[in-house]
């Protein structure tokens, strides 16, 4: 008779424990957070200093060419002038003419060379400074468990310009408090090391209530 009482406690305490280790189980799983930070991205191209050397040498190669232009349109207006000298029809004004074209001609192809040159190498140097700011990004998040990124302005609005307003009111970031990381990226970007040899790991800003 003990025996029997004995198997029925047994299964009782059984069926107990298993329906309430699953809940307890659960119930000690802390739930996870998201840990979300933001950036902006036109103060980190801004303060990117080889991206801003790399854009200098552009913008110094097109002014040594507006230059060059310069002069060969002073060229080509003189050789117009020169052929109000000649009688129109005669061989000499003919001649100038014919230069005259080739040489215009040659400036606008050279122009659309030129340019076509200065927009694939700004595209190159803005895909090269994306894609290191791209893996300087991950590379802090991922040390500092930060699983989402969003590009926000940090551009204080301007209540007197209605583009800025109108900007600001379509931002995508509403509200951040102290979860920029934009300086952290330019220091990493300009110390010109890359990612995986970052040095010793940066103290992010403190949450609110935290320390």
């Amino acid at each position: 008779m003990l025996n029997v009482k004995r198997t029925i406690y047994l299964a009782a305490c059984t069926f107990l424990l298993t329906g309430i280790l699953p809940t307890l189980s659960h119930a000690q799983e802390a739930p996870r957070f998201s840990r979300v930070a933001v950036i902006d991205i036109s103060e980190v191209f801004k303060n990117h200093k080889r991206f801003k050397a790399k854009m200098d040498e552009i913008k110094n190669e097109i002014e040594a060419f507006d230059k060059v232009l310069r002069d060969k349109r002073k060229q080509i207006n003189n050789l117009i002038t020169e052929l109000q000298e000649y009688k129109p029809g005669s061989k000499a004004y003919e001649e100038g003419e014919k230069r005259s074209a080739k040489m215009q001609a040659e400036l606008q192809v050279e122009m659309q060379l030129k340019r076509k040159s200065i927009l694939n190498r700004e595209a190159d140097v803005y895909d090269k400074a994306y894609r290191e700011v791209l893996a300087q990004v991950a590379e802090f998040s991922q040390r500092h468990g930060i699983d989402l990124v969003l590009r926000f302005d940090s551009k204080p609005i301007d209540p007197t310009r209605r583009d800025s307003v109108l900007k600001g009111v379509n931002r995508a970031v509403v509200y951040q408090n102290r979860m920029d990381i934009t300086k952290f990226i330019v220091d990493n970007l300009n110390r010109g090391l890359p990612p995986q040899n970052l040095g010793a790991r940066p103290v992010l800003p403190s949450r609110p209530g935290t320390r």
